[in-house]
């Protein structure tokens, strides 16, 4: 899956020093962020479906709002 996005240039370059600081990829080291968020229970729906969203946050059915932290 390709999926494209913006971020705000001082999140983008912080997260590309700590992907090179773990010696991964920009792209392999969000995905270990989703991973982790998604893991930690923060991004679960609380269905049996698995899928993430309407997490009682604020996101929006496509989790716009939703933030890793």
């Amino acid at each position: 899956m390709h999926i494209q996005t913006r971020l705000d240039p001082d999140v983008l370059e912080a997260a590309r020093q700590a992907a090179v600081r773990e010696g991964i990829s920009l792209s392999e080291y969000l995905r270990k962020l989703l991973e982790q968020n998604l893991e930690s229970g923060n991004g679960k729906s609380g269905g049996s479906n698995g899928q993430a969203g309407g997490n009682g946050h604020g996101g929006g059915v496509n989790g716009e709002t939703d933030r890793i932290r």
